[in-house]
């Protein structure tokens, strides 16, 4: 009975041990061989303009994980928050994205639909596709059609379709299915002054 009784405080504490370690781990603790907790960022910095360029609302509008952006017809965004760097996005008009994590080198948004340029580390998801980037780049989710187009702009990246993961070549427009991981990844030109969002472009990139 005694031999039972020690067996058991053997497995609790064994258990006990490989779950504080996991959390550990899922909290990036130092002593499990993580980086160290980094916290989640704010979006504070805060400009919108209307499609002919006159000036909107600006100034600081908090917004952090789990939050949706969203832009009417009518208007543009530009988000900003600041580490050591600062992670710019831009959003053209009709455009839903949530931010999926905004911590340090670890930024996701999820683009329900619309345009966005992400000019930091960060990735870009819309259901079975995604970017990775470490530099600038443009996505649209054209959601009634179930496509997903993204172009490197500046820097480094890669796209996600389904299990296979690939470099994402600059200024070509990557086009996935967002829905059906196996259908083809297809490729084009791209050319931001001749896009159907040319002002969009020239708006968000005019600082380049």
């Amino acid at each position: 009975m005694q031999k039972a009784t020690i067996n058991s405080l053997l497995a609790a504490t064994t258990a006990a041990i490989v779950l504080v370690m996991l959390v550990a781990l899922r909290f990036d603790a130092h002593w499990a061989g993580g980086e160290g907790y980094k916290p989640q960022a704010t979006f504070l910095g805060m400009e919108t303009i209307t499609l002919d360029g006159e000036q909107g609302e600006t100034g600081v509008l908090e917004a952090s994980r789990g939050d949706v952006l969203r832009t009417q017809s009518f208007m543009r965004q530009y988000r900003t928050y600041g580490y050591d760097y600062p992670c710019n996005i831009w959003l053209d008009q009709n455009t839903s994205v949530t931010i999926v994590n905004a911590q340090e080198d670890e930024t996701e948004f999820a683009l329900t639909a619309g345009r966005i340029v992400v000019d930091c580390k960060a990735a870009v998801t819309a259901r079975e596709a995604r970017i990775d980037v470490s530099g600038k780049a443009t996505a649209v989710n054209y959601s009634w059609l179930h496509t997903f187009d993204a172009v490197l702009l500046d820097g480094t990246g890669a796209y996600t379709h389904g299990n296979v993961t690939l470099a994402l070549p600059q200024n070509t427009a990557v086009s996935m299915d967002t829905i059906d991981n196996t259908k083809p990844v297809t490729t084009t030109g791209f050319a931001p002054d001749a896009s159907a969002a040319s002002k969009f472009y020239e708006w968000a990139l005019g600082d380049e």
